[in-house]
């Protein structure tokens, strides 16, 4: 009988399913051509346009082993640095030939990097956690943050592929969004489509589980079974002050604001203080607006904190719970310097 996995909560991202497939592949794969450190275990619990990514800690202490041994070997930075430069601008290629061609073997091109690439963003990762040189930690923090930036924009600009796959096979383009990537090639190659109703179904919630690197989606009873035995359930404290680490020094006041969709930008006011899950390159059009960032999640090679320090803001992150805390309105005192949010009103 296998062990029952503890499922430890990474990050919380806006992704739709076949997005999100796409993602796992890629960090299941070995995630360069040298190196043997595919990640074998990973969970999605996607509810609405929300997917929390869960990942098995024996699962991630085996690649950062591999990791800390592989930066013992002189030289390994420039290596990485060829690889990483090679597929950034071979998925930005491919990304405008799809656009254009539209044809099977130009999605396949593309999916290549933008798996490679997606790679690359959990391996840059996994270097902060696995080493203790800050030199790297900051070079391997560039990595991921170019690497997100990069797949998430080639990703956004796919429309004129997706209204054109849309119009010749009937599917909507949200329908589309929630295919698994197995499917979506059916329906690109044979025209074969899922039923209405499981689409619904996997909009409302789903657990894309990837066990052994073997991966499957999970909807209705047996999700939310799989839900109730295996993931943690976390009560929300009422508290006015919250906790969590220093991504860039400093301290104001100022007015909440959550966003946690891309939707909600539109709610965010120059001044205001940005409450998030954690912040991605898709929520760059209020950086310049905010005032300071507080997340729930990140470490010190996060988005949120490379950021906060290229624009010289307060920034408190790994709060966990500041999205569930505090409203949009709400007064805080924000004191990065102490990695503390004291709520005023």
């Amino acid at each position: 009988m296998k062990k029952k996995i503890k499922w430890s909560l990474l990050v919380t991202r806006e992704a739709c399913l076949l997005e999100r497939y796409l993602r796992v592949l890629g960090y299941r794969k070995k995630l360069l051509p040298v190196t043997e450190v595919g990640v074998e275990n990973l969970l999605g619990l996607g509810i609405n346009s929300l997917v929390k990514i869960y990942y098995d800690p024996e699962d991630r202490e085996k690649r950062l082993r591999i990791i800390r041994q592989e930066f013992s070997y002189p030289g390994m930075k420039k290596r990485r640095d060829k690889y990483f430069w090679e597929v950034i601008k071979n998925i930005r290629k491919t990304q405008k030939e799809l656009n254009v061609k539209k044809n099977l073997k130009a999605l396949k091109e593309f999916i290549k990097y933008y798996t490679y690439c997606r790679a690359i963003v959990w391996y840059a990762l996994e270097i902060g956690q696995a080493v203790n040189d800050q030199g790297l930690i900051i070079w391997a923090g560039k990595w991921h943050q170019r690497a997100e930036e990069e797949s998430c924009w080639a990703w956004d600009r796919l429309n004129p592929y997706f209204k054109d796959l849309s119009r010749k096979t009937g599917v909507p383009i949200n329908d589309i969004f929630f295919y698994t990537a197995p499917e979506f090639f059916n329906l690109v190659k044979k025209i074969k489509k899922i039923k209405k109703q499981i689409i619904e179904q996997r909009k409302k919630k789903y657990v894309l589980l990837c066990l052994d690197s073997k991966i499957k989606v999970l909807i209705g009873k047996k999700c939310d079974q799989y839900i109730k035995n295996n993931l943690p359930q976390r009560k929300i404290p009422k508290i006015n002050i919250l906790k969590g680490k220093c991504g860039n020094k400093g301290q104001v006041k100022g007015r909440v604001c959550r966003v946690v969709k891309v939707e909600d930008m539109k709610k965010m006011k120059q001044g205001d203080i940005l409450v998030t899950i954690m912040t991605s390159p898709r929520l760059a059009g209020v950086f310049s607006k905010a005032k300071a960032f507080i997340t729930d999640e990140g470490g010190i090679t996060s988005h949120a904190a490379i950021v906060s320090r290229e624009m010289n803001i307060p920034c408190v992150i790994g709060t966990k719970i500041a999205t569930k805390v505090l409203k949009d309105g709400d007064k805080v005192l924000v004191d990065a310097d102490k990695g503390i949010i004291k709520k005023l009103s």
